[in-house]
Formats: C-alpha cells, structure tokens, sequence
C-alpha cells in the first residue's frame, strides 16, 4: 500500500515535470509562431507600403498624364486658334488682293475704255473735216459752176446782141470785123472794155 502511494506519487511528480516542460516547449513554438506572424505582419506591412507607393506612383503619374494630356489639349486648342487667325489674315489678304486685282483691272478698262473714245473723236473729227472739206469743196464746184454758167450765159447774150447788131448793118466793115472777132472768141476776158462799149452803144 505504502509501495502504491509512493508510484503514484513519482509518476504524478514525474507526470508535472513533463507537463511542465512541455509547456515550456508550448512557449517556445508560440514565440517562434508569433516572431513568424510580426514577420509576415512586417511583410506584409512592406508590401502594403510598397503597394501604396506603386498606387501613389500610379495616381502621381496618371496626374502627370492627365495634366500632360490638358496642356496637350491646351495647345493644341492654342494651334487651332492661331491656324484660324492664321487662315482669317490670308482670307482678308486674299479679299484685300482680289479688290486691287478688281481695282487695276477696273482701272486698265477705263484707261482703255478713255483711249478708245480719243480714238473715235479722233476719227469723227476726221470724219467731220474731210466731210466739210467736202462739203467746202462741193461748195466751191457749185460756185465755180453758177459763175461759169453765168459767164456763158453773158457770152451766149452778148453773141445774140452782136448778130442783132450786125444784122442791123449800121457798122463800119471794120466795126463789123472786130466784132465778128470778139464773136469768135471763146472767154469773156478776150473781150475788151471797148468791145463791150461798142455792143452797147449799137
């Protein structure tokens, strides 16, 4: 009996020094497990950080770009606007050259225009002049004409009074003679002054 006591007390002696140790051993895995845990906690702590660097690297320079793309945009907007001053000033040069194109030739048509009427009052005063020259010269054939018609009706009248003359047989044959002279004379001024003044006195 003493003997059963005594086994029973060794062993429960015996079963709380192990015990004991392996609680030790419980303590050591669960310090290890918890160094493990604050590592991979560490870690994972980096790579949290590392992962909010790489999201604010990324946010960083989608800012980048968008501000790249607005000022992009900017300028282009910028360009355009400048290509359409740049198209307004050539289309107002283009309709600034188009009035002078229209402003010279507009000019040239007068001057040529002007020329052409020098040129037909020229010619109407030329045809003004030789029509008066014609008409001076028409005028003078018709003078020329009546004075000739006027002297052959002097001489064809003063040959009538010379027939009736001799006719009457009142001349000396020297008288008679001269006046058959003058009768045969073809132009007034082969008559004398004293012809004239013998046929009329007879």
């Amino acid at each position: 009996m003493i003997k059963t006591m005594i086994f029973i007390v060794a062993v429960f002696l015996l079963g709380g020094c192990d015990a004991d140790l392996f609680n030790t051993k419980k303590v050591e895995t669960l310090k290890e497990k918890n160094q493990k845990l604050q590592q991979q906690i560490e870690l994972k702590k980096q790579q949290n950080e590392l992962e909010l660097k790489k999201q604010k690297l990324s946010a960083e320079a989608l800012l980048e770009q968008e501000k790249l793309k607005k000022q992009t945009e900017l300028e282009k907007v910028k360009i355009e606007k400048q290509h359409q001053k740049e198209l307004e000033l050539i289309r107002q040069k283009t309709l600034l050259q188009e009035d002078q194109n229209k402003n010279e030739l507009l000019k040239y048509a007068l001057l040529i225009l002007a020329l052409l009427i020098v040129i037909a009052a020229f010619f109407l005063y030329l045809y003004l002049k030789r029509k008066r020259e014609d008409e001076i010269t028409a005028y003078n054939d018709n003078l020329k004409k009546y004075f000739l018609f006027k002297e052959n009706e002097m001489k064809l009248k003063m040959a009538e009074k010379i027939l009736d003359t001799i006719k009457e047989g009142n001349l000396s044959a020297e008288d008679q003679k001269k006046l058959i002279t003058v009768l045969h004379s073809h132009t007034a001024d082969d008559i004398s002054d004293d012809d004239i003044d013998l046929i009329e006195h007879k």
